[in-house]
């Protein structure tokens, strides 16, 4: 009787040995580790202590809470799989795993990154869904060979200009979070071939064309109605290769008249409006756009003005250091910036100026004029003609720097014969 009492109290010791044997030869043996549905509530120090050598490690849909901080010690890692946790929080130290190429993060509790992911200079799959995040850190702009940037399912409302500037960026998957617009440094991109961002609350698609002409995927995004002139064209190029009406990239958005009541709400108040009238056999319809909110002042072609002295003063400075590369050099800027800043009264009205005119020319220009003997940037004041796109009833927009531009844009083609009369809200 004491025997097997003896033998029933210490069968758990026994399957805990033989367990921690088990993973002590499996590390010995092996360069990948697939510890998928294990249960693990703490990543095991076993790994710690004869893991140094391991490249891979799938930790798929376990019971983490944390990660160790001695996760830095695996220098060797490669591709680390956490998807299906309940972490909360990432330890400094994973900034130390600089030989990382994946990481995947996904279905998590993670509310912020730390600082120090910025150091993860190999890294190029960063997959981050359907966690809780609300802000991306300005430190994955260090990531330079990030290729991959999954973000789907959080609780984004805007995404960093910086995104644009990421050298090697190629797919950005940001479906299921709140987006209202996408940046507007993205369409500068050099080497971007994917954009997902359906299912979120998007008003408008950047009016620049895309540097890199991406795929871009975004229906279910009920409130957009309209595209600009180079966009439409870069997508309407793919729609050759769609069987179904489900494949092409604006599947149930708005591609009729959308009044200011359908899904808008007050957010209206915040950008300039124009309402729309398409003359129609049967009925007359009228829709209601929204502009990017850098557009201040939109003119129609009936209007004799020239641009303002701001806006020429962007357009000047913007060419003569950006180059639409949007390296930004300080040195003729600042020269430029402290002559305006002389010129202002108030200290407080400078500081506030200045700021907006770096923050427009680090963002980029709202647009590019249309006309091809002009193509300058457009940054607050435009002259806008609006039409009928060609492959969808979305709504197309020609965007023009001045009257002239657009004036001998129209004498060209017959885009006035087919125009839809517009007026500002």
């Amino acid at each position: 009787m004491f025997g097997q009492a003896l033998c029933k109290s210490t069968r758990p010791i026994c399957i805990y040995e033989y367990t921690t044997k088990q993973m002590v030869r499996e590390l010995e043996e092996k360069f990948i580790l697939h510890w998928n549905y294990r249960g693990f509530t703490k990543l095991p120090e076993v790994v710690k202590n004869y893991g140094t050598h391991i490249q891979e490690i799938y930790l798929k849909w376990n019971r983490l809470c944390s990660l160790p901080c001695w996760i830095g010690e695996l220098s060797n890692i490669t591709n680390l799989y956490l998807h299906g946790n309940q972490i909360e929080t990432l330890p400094d130290e994973i900034g130390e795993m600089t030989q990382l190429n994946t990481l995947d993060l996904g279905h998590n509790k993670l509310k912020s990154l730390p600082r120090q992911i910025g150091r993860l200079e190999n890294l190029q799959t960063l997959i981050l869904n359907k966690n809780l995040l609300r802000i991306l850190p300005y430190e994955i702009s260090q990531l330079k060979n990030l290729e991959t940037l999954s973000v789907c399912g959080n609780q984004l409302i805007a995404l960093p200009e910086w995104l644009g500037s990421l050298p090697c960026l190629e797919e950005l998957i940001a479906d299921r979070n709140g987006l209202t617009e996408l940046p507007n440094r993205l369409t500068f991109a050099a080497r971007l071939s994917t954009i997902s961002v359906c299912s979120n609350r998007l008003q408008y698609l950047p009016l620049n064309g895309f540097l890199s002409a991406p795929y871009i995927q975004f229906d279910c995004n009920p409130i957009i109605n309209y595209l600009s002139v180079p966009v439409s064209y870069q997508l309407s190029r793919r729609i050759q290769y769609f069987r179904d009406a489900r494949d092409i990239p604006a599947y149930r958005c708005s591609i009729g008249p959308v009044h200011d009541e359908d899904n808008c709400g007050k957010e209206f108040k915040l950008n300039i409006q124009l309402k729309v009238e398409m003359p129609d056999e049967a009925v007359q319809k009228i829709s209601i756009i929204k502009l990017p909110r850098q557009l201040v002042t939109v003119h129609d072609i009936t209007e004799n003005y020239v641009p303002s002295l701001w806006e020429l003063a962007l357009r000047q400075i913007y060419c003569t250091r950006f180059k639409h590369t949007l390296e930004v050099n300080h040195s003729t800027q600042d020269v430029i910036v402290n002559r305006i800043k002389q010129n202002l009264q108030s200290k407080s009205k400078s500081s506030e100026v200045i700021g907006y005119m770096q923050n427009l020319l680090n963002n980029g220009p709202a647009s590019i004029c249309l006309s091809n003997n002009c193509q300058q940037p457009i940054f607050t004041e435009a002259w806008i003609i609006v039409n009928s796109n060609t492959w969808t009833n979305f709504l197309q927009l020609s965007v023009f720097c001045s009257k002239k531009c657009l004036r001998e844009f129209t004498e060209l083609t017959d885009v006035l014969a087919t125009n839809r009369p517009w007026c500002i809200v």
